[in-house]
């Protein structure tokens, strides 16, 4: 493919695709994301990032493999492969990734802190049956890992969106 144009016949391969894909299929295959990718492949190609140049033919793999209906699994590893790079060498992140990376922590140790507050609820309450203290306390313990976790994960991409490290 013509390097100096290569953004915009990319770009209209995926307008051409997306034509003839029912909305699951555009949801399935992220061609929103996979828009945003290659205009910041682009973006930092023209910056002489090697690896971005290199990245441009993963892209054009990626298409080949929804033109073929391949190995969505194929499809998953060359998309990784370029996010891992956004990520890691320009600090680039998805939309929400903070939160969703932060949300499993956050409940793992709501659990732990709500198993604590089951058992000193029952140690300092001896009447309160350990039957009862658990389930509240797990309850309990979720609800704040949660809220803790959404909360600084939402503040993260929200700075994240303001200083324009979105992809």
């Amino acid at each position: 493919m013509n390097n100096s144009n290569w953004k915009i016949d990319i770009i209209d391969e995926i307008k051409q695709l997306s034509a003839n894909l029912s909305e699951s299929q555009k949801k399935k295959y992220q061609l929103e994301l996979l828009e945003k990718l290659i205009n910041r492949i682009e973006q930092f190609s023209n910056k002489n990032c090697s690896k971005c140049e290199k990245h441009k033919e993963n892209i054009e793999n990626i298409i080949n493999q929804i033109k073929n209906k391949s190995s969505k699994k194929e499809y998953d590893n060359n998309l990784k492969l370029i996010l891992n790079h956004m990520k890691e060498d320009h600090g680039l992140y998805r939309v929400n990734e903070k939160q969703n990376e932060l949300m499993p922590i956050g409940l793992s140790l709501g659990l732990a802190l709500g198993a604590g507050l089951a058992l000193s609820l029952c140690l300092v309450l001896s009447a309160a049956p350990l039957e009862l203290g658990i389930p509240i306390g797990s309850g309990l313990g979720l609800v704040i890992g949660m809220t803790v976790s959404a909360s600084i994960g939402s503040n993260m991409d929200r700075k994240n969106r303001e200083e324009g490290k979105l992809i």
